[in-house]
């Protein structure tokens, strides 16, 4: 009789440790009140602290609990659903316990109009310089999710940039964009073009005394203007310009200044040195191009390019 009560004993002993080895082995998971959520998907790990061997905590930990709601949302997880995606992933028993729902909303930063209005600024800034802004329409701030957020502005280059125009704004995160929307602008600059310094009149050849430099508010792109150090050689007015009016590059085109019979002038360099002759165009070219001359010293037709009106150069 003693020897059986002995053995009841250790039996439930046994029966009691193998018990208690088995809960202490058992992975328990405790719901979160709330969670903000870095990535797209939500995993255990996000909302719920794991308890277990290493091992297990990181298999249970990564077990999907769907998308992460959009930034300014909020998603609420049941601890039902959880148990259910527990026991959908895992093939052992885990202790779910905790608060009865979790409140996820995902992680973000705000990107403020200041950084936006630079960004625009800056790509401005690379098709003319110094440009005074005196539109800018962007929102105040954006939300945006964590992660390496970047900004890229564009704009159509037929844009006339001296009047109201939109740009297109890209925002970018960790390389895809995330969100674009449109800012109108309007800018003002000012740069110092030609203006004719009297009435010209259609056909006319442009001469240093035609023009003079003043500094003007621009209404179109620096190109269509003029400016200065623009070279104005061989260069004939297209249509008629009132003194103190603009010069446009539509306003002039460059002529024939060396014709077919014309005596011109050869300045022939050979390095730093020069030397001029007389010569007679064989061809008729615009400044720039190249013509036959001939040398008159040596009766020899050579190949010059057109420099000025009725001068041409030869390199050796």
């Amino acid at each position: 009789m003693h020897r059986l009560t002995t053995q009841l004993f250790f039996a439930a002993v046994l029966l009691l440790t193998a018990g208690d080895v088995a809960f202490a082995s058992q992975a328990t998971v405790e719901l979160r009140n709330s969670a903000s959520v870095e990535g797209e998907v939500v995993y255990l790990r996000d909302v719920a602290k794991v308890s277990s061997d290493a091992e297990t905590a990181t298999k249970l930990g990564s077990i999907s609990l769907g998308y992460s709601p959009s930034i300014g949302a909020v998603r609420e997880i049941s601890i039902e659903k959880v148990r259910l995606a527990v026991e959908a992933g895992w093939t052992q028993a885990v202790l779910v316990t905790g608060s009865q729902s979790v409140r996820v909303e995902r992680a973000s930063r705000l990107i403020i109009g200041e950084e936006i209005r630079q960004a625009i600024r800056n790509e401005v800034r690379r098709h003319i310089s110094s440009p005074n802004f005196v539109r800018l329409d962007v929102p105040d701030q954006i939300a945006v999710p964590n992660g390496n957020s970047t900004l890229k502005v564009s704009f159509s280059s037929s844009t006339n940039l001296f009047q109201p125009f939109s740009v297109s704004v890209a925002v970018e995160v960790d390389g895809k964009v995330f969100r674009r929307f449109s800012a109108m602008v309007a800018i003002e600059a000012e740069a110092e073009i030609y203006v004719a310094a009297k009435d010209l009149s259609a056909g006319a050849r442009i001469s240093p005394e035609d023009i003079r430099l003043e500094r003007r508010k621009l209404n179109n792109a620096p190109s269509k203007y003029l400016t200065a150090g623009a070279s104005l050689k061989g260069t004939v007015l297209t249509k008629p310009i009132l003194a103190g009016q603009e010069i446009t590059s539509d306003a002039f085109m460059s002529g024939v200044v060396v014709r077919s019979g014309d005596m011109v002038k050869i300045i022939a360099l050979w390095g730093a040195v020069q030397l001029s002759i007389s010569g007679q165009a064989r061809s008729s070219g615009k400044v720039g191009e190249r013509v036959s001359v001939k040398n008159l010293q040596s009766d020899t037709v050579i190949q010059a390019t057109v420099v000025d009106e009725g001068v041409v150069e030869v390199r050796f």
